[in-house]
């Protein structure tokens, strides 16, 4: 679903154009090229333009005043095209299946019948929500934001600002907060991701502090403590997906009680391990240890022996529990499944430092030639993993693809760049870089940060380089 019209593109070019190897402009429902040589042209896996219903370009307030219910009002009239079912159903099918910041049972249950009986947090909530399934439009070729995915964008951060000098604070305006953060994230929107982020701690804190005195914000039941595990859940993936792009620092949440009545670190320790909280389970675990990588990297001990047992051991448990995803995740589900993309960052990041210890030091020569070992076999799962989105054979289900992937892809072609650069020309790391840069502006049609990977990619990049790849 997209927030507002675009050009009449498709996301890949057509059939015909993709067999006999032409340039397709992919203009829909018949390309350029088809048309002049008066040919048929079919496209697979391409949504027609206005197919699905759009959001209506983003209105400015209609309402005098800027209380909670003036902000309700305005959020209503831009969702006016949308029932609250229908928003509920969308993120259940494209948001919930890698990221269910509700519950199912819990949006299930509380869904209104119209936005008159939905809270303003509710409905602010379902806005974040619409927002972050919206796909940027087809024709943008940089790393900027649509106009009116744009606006959407700066509304939302408007209404919350107002519902906070309100004195707002609720579970649903901190997921709110949230998804606002995980869209930033996404489309490569820093330092406001990191910024948002703050806030949500800040809002966490709040709702700590104020809860014992006001009833209605919190409930002491179990279906209350679950969903501030969720709560807690989702932000230390976030707060650690963030940490290990950024390569420096602890992780914000790391050791820290969220919530008063969950414990520290595994919250997931503090509760029965029900329905609503096991989707969360595996992303949470797999973030986990991936922190831990981290931790080993910038934190290390002064005996280099130890630094170098921590990290193998922490990587054999990497390797375990993606053996265990693998056997979870459905058939070709492995692209989708935001905990093994997380598993997989934290070993190409132990992979990559392992390839650069110090090669004085004897006792670090087997530990160099495992991971560079280890390293290529990733990239090669990597390779083979893209290659058939790229050559056409498979399309990807965009709706569903959690936005860690493009930092992952761009993790194992920086790597593949940095050997390139120090002189290792191999025709392996030639073809792999690529292949994943390939892959990276593919994915960039969903999350904007891709761009953003290409435009790192590109610095790093020498011009001999770049014509070898091309």
């Amino acid at each position: 679903m997209q927030l507002g019209p675009g050009k009449s593109t498709a996301k890949r070019s057509c059939l015909r154009c993709r067999s006999q190897k032409r340039r397709c402009d992919r203009a829909f429902p018949k390309c350029s090229l088809c048309m002049r040589l008066q040919q048929d042209c079919k496209y697979v896996g391409s949504t027609p333009p206005g197919s699905t219903r759009d959001l209506s370009e983003p209105k400015p307030g209609l309402a005098a005043g800027l209380a909670p219910q003036d902000v309700k009002a305005d959020i209503e009239n831009n969702l006016s095209g949308f029932s609250p079912a229908e928003i509920a159903a969308n993120y259940l099918s494209q948001l919930h299946p890698w990221f269910p910041i509700i519950s199912e049972s819990k949006i299930s249950n509380g869904i209104s019948t119209t936005w008159k009986d939905a809270t303003v947090e509710r409905t602010l909530l379902y806005f974040t929500m619409l927002l972050l399934i919206s796909e940027p439009e087809g024709e943008q070729d940089n790393e900027i934001l649509s106009p009116k995915l744009q606006l959407a964008y700066l509304f939302c951060k408007r209404w919350t600002v107002l519902l906070e000098a309100a004195g707002s604070n609720s579970l649903d305006l901190i997921r709110s907060r949230l998804v606002l953060t995980l869209f930033e994230v996404g489309h490569g929107l820093y330092p406001a991701a990191h910024i948002s982020f703050g806030a949500v701690l800040g809002a966490v804190e709040a709702f700590n502090d104020h809860s014992e005195y006001n009833a209605s914000i919190t409930s002491s039941s179990d279906e209350g403590i679950e969903e501030e595990y969720v709560v807690t859940s989702a932000l230390a993936i976030i707060d650690r997906f963030m940490t290990a792009e950024k390569k420096q620092g602890p992780s914000l949440t790391r050791g820290k009680a969220l919530f008063c009545r969950l414990s520290p670190v595994y919250p997931h320790s503090t509760i029965a391990r029900s329905s609503s909280n096991q989707a969360f389970s595996r992303p949470f675990e797999a973030s986990s240890l991936m922190e831990k990588v981290q931790i080993a990297l910038n934190e290390p001990t002064r005996r280099q022996s130890f630094n170098i047992e921590e990290m193998a051991v922490i990587v054999q448990t990497l390797k375990s529990f993606e053996a265990v995803l693998l056997q979870e995740i459905p058939e070709k589900g492995a692209l989708y499944s935001g905990a093994l993309v997380l598993c997989e960052i934290g070993l190409v990041h132990a992979y990559d430092a392992g390839t650069k210890v110090d090669p004085s030091d004897v006792d670090t020569t087997h530990c160099r030639a495992g991971a560079r070992n280890a390293l290529d076999r990733l990239l090669e799962a990597k390779l083979t993993m893209a290659q058939p989105y790229l050559e056409g054979d498979e399309d990807i289900d965009f709706k569903i693809l959690p936005p860690f992937l493009t930092y992952l892809v761009y993790k194992c072609a920086a790597t593949v760049t940095e050997r390139l650069r120090v002189g290792d020309e191999s025709l392996f790391n030639f073809k792999v870089l690529k292949c994943l840069r390939d892959f990276l502006a593919l994915l960039s049609q969903r999350w904007l940060a891709g761009r953003r990977y290409l435009r790192l990619l590109d610095e790093d990049t020498t011009p001999r380089m770049m014509k070898s790849i091309q």
